[in-house]
């Protein structure tokens, strides 16, 4: 599934609004609507915030070639 999916089942489960998800990531009211929306994934700069707000990474890294491949797909 999409981080999108993750970030707004976390928020959810949090009972945040999406502006108070984007307080607490750092990121813009926007910017939260557009990742939950699937319109746009963080940047490079944003992963290590939103591993923080989920507890989690949603997209571990690939153990095997197999995984590698279709994280490289991704």
């Amino acid at each position: 599934s999409h981080v999108g999916d993750h970030i707004r089942a976390r928020r959810l489960d949090l009972g945040l609004f999406q502006r108070e998800a984007a307080e607490r990531i750092g990121v813009t009211e926007a910017t939260i609507y557009g990742w939950e929306a699937l319109r746009r994934s963080p940047s490079i700069r944003e992963w290590s915030m939103v591993i923080d707000f989920l507890g989690y990474d949603p997209h571990p890294s690939p153990s095997t070639t197999a995984d590698q491949l279709r994280t490289l797909r991704r």
